[in-house]
């Protein structure tokens, strides 16, 4: 548990630290933005998620097997430059695809920055992409923390300071978003490429055949409907509230809802980054008691993520004009309330996802992922011209708990054999606390004192008999 804890900080939320920065710098740059603002960067991060399914086309998890498959011989490094060099060559291919996709659906209202906004998507999304993505994983599966925790928290530094200064003293509007957003990825390539192609020699090779593409696209391509889960929940409803007319003002107001919101996913990404390694490890050692443990480890996470989610869903409507500093804002909370509930799911997530991972059951993820962001679109197409803006952040709720619990219920997780981690009574509890949260959203600040308190209290008391449960199984192991 230290470990998980201490590797969630350093590695996990690392590579977090540029928007756990921007999160510090709202009270700073508020003032200066409108819900036009809001509305045109949203409107426009949405359709360029349409086509990040192709970003990497699931090289990742490529890159994540072959590193612990060749480990013991450094045969990985040979396939990893391979990787990367098909990688540098889809990225420019990639980032001719998205900016042509971009100037075709660019609001008018963003007419007079179109070719700033191009450029800068293009050079972001081809030359610094493949070097990123590649040198997050090697630092992360290298175990080397503390360099992952120097180059984000640079980058952040710069990315707040860039966001301060075109927003707050040139008055740029959305586009200080996109220079800021230029200049932190650009801060990361330098930390990532620099090391990685004179240091450790990882220079990308260009020898590959189309022999050598269908063997990796065999694992990687059928993670891409699962990646792609991931924009069809969390963007998808911006796109769906545009071509249902919903007006620019009306879906910033919302975007600033769940913008917030989803600072608490944040938190994880990671601890997802953290717990996969300490989580495999237990796994294959095949016994009762791992599984035991690592099952130990899920209930003490999402008591704490429920726990922390329902204390910020609680406050919301008092932090939220503290970090948003405009009038126009003062609603949204109510949007950021039931986002923050509907990541509840990531532990019990994880319990079932990597068990598929491990066994190398990739074609099983479209049916928890990419159907749950599907259900998410149609939902949208169906509720949000009945009910409104509000049904979107329903909605979503419904389609992340799917995401979360559908796992334990598919056949091929049945036949691993695991332990039972009793996803019906945790899928009610999250429920519960979201229908508790929304309906106490206005009580005063003393009885939200005494609530979170003693919420804390008894969480805390749940957690440290998990640890108990936890030490007991280490010395069996």
């Amino acid at each position: 548990m230290k470990k998980l804890f201490t590797h969630s900080l350093l590695y996990g939320l690392g590579p977090q630290i540029p928007k756990f920065a921007g999160f510090f710098v709202l009270p700073l740059i508020t003032p200066f933005l409108t819900n036009l603002d809001y509305g045109i960067y949203g409107v426009i991060t949405a359709y360029a998620g349409l086509l990040s399914m192709l970003g990497e086309l699931g090289i990742s998890v490529v890159l994540v097997n072959t590193f612990y498959e060749y480990n013991t011989n450094d045969k990985w490094i040979f396939h990893w430059k391979r990787l990367l060099g098909f990688l540098v060559v889809w990225s420019v291919i990639y980032g001719v695809m998205l900016v042509t996709f971009i100037n075709l659906i660019l609001p008018n209202e963003a007419m007079e920055n179109r070719w700033k906004i191009l450029i800068v998507l293009f050079i972001q999304s081809s030359l610094f992409n493949s070097i990123n993505v590649v040198g997050g994983r090697f630092f992360q599966l290298n175990e080397k923390p503390g360099y992952i925790l120097v180059a984000t928290a640079i980058s952040g530094i710069v990315t707040v300071v860039s966001n301060f200064y075109f927003i707050a003293i040139l008055k740029l509007g959305y586009m200080g978003w996109y220079y800021s957003s230029f200049i932190g990825a650009f801060s990361f390539f330098l930390f990532y490429s620099i090391p990685l192609l004179f240091k450790y020699k990882l220079l990308p090779s260009f020898q590959f055949n189309l022999r050598y593409l269908k063997r990796i696209f065999k694992v990687s391509l059928p993670t891409i409907p699962h990646n792609y889960a991931k924009y069809l929940l969390n963007s998808s409803d911006r796109v769906v509230m545009e071509r249902l007319n919903i007006s620019i003002p009306s879906l910033g107001a919302y975007n600033v809802g769940y913008s917030f919101g989803s600072y608490f996913s944040l938190i994880g990404m990671a601890v997802g980054m953290a717990q996969g390694p300490i989580m495999a490890r237990l796994w294959f050692k095949n016994t009762l008691e791992a599984r035991i443990e690592i099952r130990n480890i899920i209930f003490i996470l999402q008591i704490i993520f429920l726990t922390a989610g329902f204390t910020l869903a609680l406050w919301s409507k008092e932090i939220l004009p503290i970090l948003y500093r405009n009038k126009d804002f003062e609603e949204s909370y109510v949007f950021a309330i039931v986002v923050i509930m509907s990541y509840m799911y990531y532990p019990m997530y994880w319990a079932s996802i990597n068990k598929l991972f491990y066994s190398k059951q990739t074609l099983q993820l479209w049916k928890i992922s990419f159907i749950a962001g599907v259900s998410n679109v149609i939902l949208n197409l169906i509720f949000i011209p009945i009910f409104g803006v509000m049904a979107a952040a329903v909605t979503t709720f419904v389609s992340l708990s799917y995401m979360g619990y559908s796992g334990f219920f598919l056949k091929s997780y049945k036949k691993l054999k695991d332990v039972n981690y009793y996803p019906m009574a945790w899928l009610l509890l999250s429920l519960g606390c979201l229908i508790i949260v929304y309906f106490l959203k206005d009580i005063n600040v003393q009885n939200k004192i005494l609530l979170s308190g003693l919420l804390i209290f008894i969480s805390l008391s749940f957690v440290l008999k998990q640890i108990k449960k936890i030490n007991l199984s280490s010395h069996i192991l």
